[in-house]
């Protein structure tokens, strides 16, 4: 094989490589921005969680020892609180049980299979008191609903709601993690083909070069030399 035609086949495959690499980072970086941005709005969904809880919870105990439930704020604050809790739930169950998450982090899965039971239960009870508020139930009746709602929380659901936002976090950083290792091998790649680029074809093209010159110096002289030896004959 001539020389030219191998320093062409490997400049082109050093581009080659380097364009792949160029194209490997970009799909990298892409995936991992994409990746952060859902598993922040998972961790803000699932924090969001323990504060409702608790603001479902004073309401609750706000409308159950008001003398004016009708007309009190803390019922519709209540119902609302309810309806944003239970909207969260559901987005959470929806991205936990997607396959993909279900295959890579098995433990989150877990952990939600056993915080969807309190949750629903938890739901259950606000939504048992809105029931009794709006139909007007005994005091003895709504404050033992009450109680029940505080109840859910002593019980542990903050405990596990809080657990729950860790595991979330600690798989956002093992993915942000994954995509720094990537990143860096697609980096030490570059860097190699770089090199390699260097030692297997530009410094071949150099060496070519040089020597071209050189002989185009040593006909040059030559030239001078039979020019000379003609004028003198």
């Amino acid at each position: 094989m001539r020389s030219d035609t191998a320093l062409t086949i490997r400049c082109i495959s050093a581009f080659g490589i380097l364009g792949l690499v160029m194209i490997a980072s970009y799909v990298f970086v892409s995936q991992a921005i994409d990746q952060s941005s859902k598993n922040a709005a998972l961790i803000n969904t699932a924090g969001m969680q323990r504060m409702l809880s608790q603001r479902i919870a004073l309401n609750a105990l706000r409308a159950t020892t008001t003398d004016d439930v009708d007309n009190h704020p803390s019922v519709d604050q209540l119902r609302t609180a309810i309806m944003t809790m239970r909207g969260n739930h559901d987005t959470l169950l929806r991205q936990t049980f997607a396959k993909r998450f279900q295959q890579r982090y098995p433990a989150a899965v877990l952990k939600e299979h056993v915080l969807n039971e309190k949750v629903e239960d938890f739901l259950a009870a606000g939504n048992t008191l809105l029931s009794s508020l709006s139909g007007g139930g005994s005091d003895g009746r709504l404050s033992a609903e009450g109680e029940m709602l505080q109840n859910h929380l002593a019980a542990g659901l903050l405990g596990d709601l809080d657990t729950y936002v860790m595991t979330l976090q600690k798989i956002d950083e093992t993915e942000t993690a994954r995509f720094i290792r990537l990143q860096a091998i697609c980096l030490v790649v570059g860097l190699v083909t770089l090199v390699a680029a260097g030692v297997f074809v530009f410094i071949p093209i150099t060496n070519g070069i040089s020597r071209a010159l050189d002989r185009l110096d040593a006909a040059d002289s030559e030239l001078r030399q039979f020019s000379y030896s003609v004028s003198n004959d």
